[in-house]
């Protein structure tokens, strides 16, 4: 099949559409049974034979067939709807076996649409491009009226076509248009095939595809989150074994005094017979040290076993001890395949660790394209980390356009989860008008919530809070008390706070021993205006009191800057 040429029929459906914003790269290949979420909420479960392609590689290939195929008027609708289409990915189906003709394209976009073309529904959508087709002198002949088909539960109005290839080898070939319209979007699916059994497939898989809760809508006003059966991940059978239902009972103390070694002997057994959620369970176990010896080793042994067993938790679980090599042999790129089939079973966080290999190289080629897919997937599936990392990423620009709004709604979904970084971002946002109008109130709430947490930047905000009366009245014994929690986690800043508080006795006693500590801890972190101090309250002190304050200064030894915030983005 010709790629080039059938991919020119999409590209003439989507001519006059409004500019979309292009993605960051194209991801390659991607083969075999995986899950993946794209822009506008559809998941597809890919036969063996199949495989994704980006914007980048869709785009070049429409340019190989316009330029191939298109003069004129056809070839400037071309080059228009290809710069306006707002996503494209490309799916696809390879020949089963060498010979057969069920090979197909299957391209999805979404489109925003102007106002001023009055097109409301999917059939008017398809009236109009074929308008754009027949002005064009596009070498497509409609074969049959318009038609229903429903996709993931949503009604589309199709089209069947036929394109005329004129170079050699000159054939027909055929090509449908799908098309529904949400808000004001329309959202499209182009399916390309050389004979009737590749029409039957690209049915066939997307008669497959799933579409999230809310996931039609691609308005980023609104985020969609899922979670559990929502989001299709399996019940695990091995649970309904009586050993493994006894075990977890006796693990958990529910209806019967807790027996840690009681449980383990029982998922012993049922592990022995090969029940993949006793093996994770004991794995789990193991790795712990509960009712059995701590051992990395038959921890890392039983996940394996559970891993393959298709446990989706335990090929989660195993794929970071690969990618640690704890337990086992450190091998990256097994922790990516693993991480892979567990997210294929609906795994949040293995959609984020794959974002993070994608985004560092790790185990795979880099690409910020699949990494970008991976971290919304993951925030789709109730991910808060990859809530929180979009809502970052939206924030400031990077990597997806500068959308303070849906950052906003971001962290505020990852906050509701109770993440403390979203809820530290929360209260920044309120704190300084980022984004959002300037509320005090809403800033100390969630500064509040992150600091109880032990979230260091929000106490330490908290506290300055407090210290100057924004939004409150002043404070400065709960200023004081905030700047003290941060400072004891490493924060340079709060550390030089409790020095001058200590210096210039403010709701504490004065004392130059403790202020010398304080400012001793900040200044090895590189704060200048901590080393400042710290030379001139020197010098203002004896030799005594700057041994007990090196005395002091070693017994605090707080942990570094940040270590209580959240994690970063590596599995």
């Amino acid at each position: 099949m010709n790629r080039a040429i059938i991919l020119v029929a999409f590209c003439l459906a989507s001519a006059g559409c409004r500019a979309g914003l292009p993605l960051p790269e194209d991801p390659g290949r991607i083969d075999g049974w995986v899950y993946r979420q794209d822009y506008f909420g559809l998941t597809w479960r890919l036969p063996e034979e199949a495989s994704l392609q980006g914007r980048g590689w869709v785009k070049k290939t429409i340019q190989e067939g316009a330029a191939a195929l298109a003069e004129g008027p056809l070839r400037s609708a071309l080059e228009q709807g290809l710069s306006r289409t707002a996503s494209l990915v490309t799916l696809i189906l390879e020949p089963t076996r060498p010979g057969r003709e069920d090979s197909a394209l299957i391209l999805a976009a979404a489109e925003r649409l102007p106002e001023a073309y009055g097109v409301r529904d999917g059939a008017a959508y398809l009236r109009l491009s074929v308008q754009v087709m027949a002005a064009g002198g596009a070498p497509m002949r409609a074969l049959r009226p318009p038609y229903r088909e429903t996709i993931g539960g949503v009604p589309f109005d199709a089209q069947d076509f036929e394109v005329q290839v004129a170079t050699p080898p000159a054939a027909v070939m055929g090509n449908t248009l799908y098309a529904a319209v949400r808000k004001n979007y329309a959202l499209l699916f182009s399916a390309a095939y050389a004979g009737e059994e590749g029409r039957r497939r690209a049915r066939s898989v997307l008669g497959q595809a799933t579409l999230a809760r809310g996931g039609w809508s691609v308005d980023q006003g609104t985020l969609s989150t899922c979670a559990g059966k929502a989001c299709g991940k399996p019940a695990d059978e091995g649970d309904l074994d009586p050993d493994v239902a006894l075990a977890y009972r006796c693990q958990h103390g529910q209806g019967m005094a807790q027996d840690l070694a009681q449980a383990a002997k029982l998922y012993r057994r049922a592990a022995d017979r090969g029940n993949g959620s006793a093996q994770a369970r004991l794995a789990a176990m193991y790795r712990e040290g509960q009712g059995v010896p701590l051992d990395e080793q038959e921890a890392a042994r039983w996940f394996g076993k559970a891993a393959r067993n298709g446990v989706a938790w335990a090929q989660n679980a195993y794929a970071g001890l690969c990618y640690e090599g704890t337990g086992v042999k450190r091998d990256v790129a097994a922790a990516f395949r693993w991480y892979r089939k567990a997210a294929a079973q609906g795994v949040a966080d293995a959609m984020y660790n794959l974002a993070a290999m994608y985004n560092e190289g790790l185990g795979v080629k880099k690409s910020g394209f699949e990494a970008l897919g991976w971290l919304q997937a993951a925030a789709q599936h109730g991910s808060a980390d990859a809530m929180n990392d979009l809502g970052k990423m939206s924030l400031d620009g990077l990597g997806v356009p500068k959308d303070p709004k849906a950052a906003f709604q971001l962290f505020s979904a990852a906050a509701a989860l109770g993440d403390s970084e979203a809820q530290f971002n929360l209260g920044t946002m309120a704190l300084y008008g980022d984004g959002v109008a300037r509320d005090y109130a809403a800033a100390l709430s969630w500064l509040g919530k992150a600091a109880e947490q032990g979230h260091a930047k929000a106490q330490e905000r908290l506290a300055s809070m407090y210290m100057l009366g924004l939004g409150v009245s002043e404070d400065r014994a709960t200023a004081h008390e905030w700047f003290r929690k941060a400072a004891e986690q490493g924060s340079a800043n709060s550390q030089v706070q409790i020095a001058l508080a200590y210096i210039n006795g403010q709701t504490v006693p004065k004392d130059l021993v403790e202020a010398h500590a304080w400012l001793s801890l900040a200044a090895s972190q590189g704060s200048e205006p901590a080393a400042s101090r710290l030379r001139s309250l020197s010098a203002s002190m004896t030799p005594d009191q700057l041994s007990q304050a090196g005395e002091r200064a070693r017994r605090l030894k707080p942990p570094r800057a940040g270590a209580s915030d959240r994690g970063s983005t590596s599995p």
